[in-house]
């Protein structure tokens, strides 16, 4: 259904296979985005769990982190005005913002001791990774840090 794809002959793609109208709510398509039950683009089925209902009841949800994320934007001046420097050890990327921040994500298929000190603030899997002054990472994980 993409009209660029369809003007220019297939050979040139627009945003069509890139986006899909955001769910809302429900147990199935079109999760709430549409009152008449079709949209433009296909809503994938399966969705349910992905829903903005459904992740307001889970505080380990995207829509939390995204939400936490933004109030530490606006409440840690680093994050906004900080310098920034960006490092890989050992299969984790570190990304620092001024002096007293850094965002550290374990890329790698093992665990990895962070190699940046400090005390986190955030991680995408909820669970507790400190153990002393070293913060463990598993695979996949990442980590907000106040230095």
């Amino acid at each position: 259904q993409d009209p660029v794809f369809v003007r220019t002959g297939g050979v040139q793609k627009g945003r069509d296979g890139a986006r899909v109208p955001l769910p809302w709510r429900g147990d199935s398509a079109p999760y709430g985005f549409s009152a008449v039950g079709r949209t433009w683009l296909p809503m994938p089925e399966g969705w349910a769990a992905v829903t903005v209902d459904a992740e307001e009841a889970d505080p380990l949800s995207t829509l939390h982190q995204y939400r936490t994320m933004l109030r530490m934007r606006h409440a840690l001046p680093d994050l906004v005005t900080g310098s920034w420097s960006v490092d890989a050890v050992d299969g984790v990327l570190v990304i620092r913002r001024g002096s007293s921040f850094a965002c550290a994500v374990n890329m790698s298929d093992g665990v990895r001791e962070c190699p940046v000190r400090g005390a986190v603030l955030l991680s995408n899997t909820g669970e507790e990774m400190v153990e002393g002054d070293s913060v463990t990472l598993p695979p996949s994980t990442g980590v907000w840090m106040s230095l």
